[in-house]
């Protein structure tokens, strides 16, 4: 996490994106007749206020909305990498180990006299060398 203190214009930044951010949510709940969107657009006439007037009074709040975006980014990536894992990769190694695939070629031959596997000719090209990637 980024602990260095915020300048004058982050905050401004800061605030004008909050400003925006609670504006489309007020106007969201305006249009579905929502009484607490008034709510949501006084937050944008104090976001813009603090930010045109005083930044430095958004510096709490900043601080507390990253250290919530910090919290949720973690928890979030756990809950994302765990359904990666067990969701996708553990049947689709389970599917693999069904089949008695060796994706890998890992397993042992004896009857081999090599493990070595030929590869195709290709001509040389001295262009080849020109562009690795």
């Amino acid at each position: 996490m980024n602990s260095q203190p915020k300048s004058v214009k982050d905050l401004k930044k800061f605030a004008h994106v909050m400003a925006i951010a609670f504006f489309v949510i007020g106007f969201l709940l305006f249009l579905k007749h929502h009484e607490i969107a008034k709510i949501f657009f006084g937050l944008v006439l104090i976001f813009e206020g603090c930010g045109l007037i005083y930044p430095e009074a958004l510096r709490p709040v900043e601080a507390a909305w990253m250290k919530l975006a910090h919290m949720l980014g973690w928890f979030n990536t756990r809950v994302l990498l765990s359904i990666l894992f067990y969701v996708i990769l553990t049947p689709l190694r389970f599917m693999i180990w069904v089949m008695r695939k060796d994706l890998l070629a890992q397993k042992l031959e004896r009857h081999s006299l090599s493990y070595w596997q030929p590869r195709a000719e290709d001509k040389f090209k001295p262009e080849r060398y020109e562009r690795l990637y």
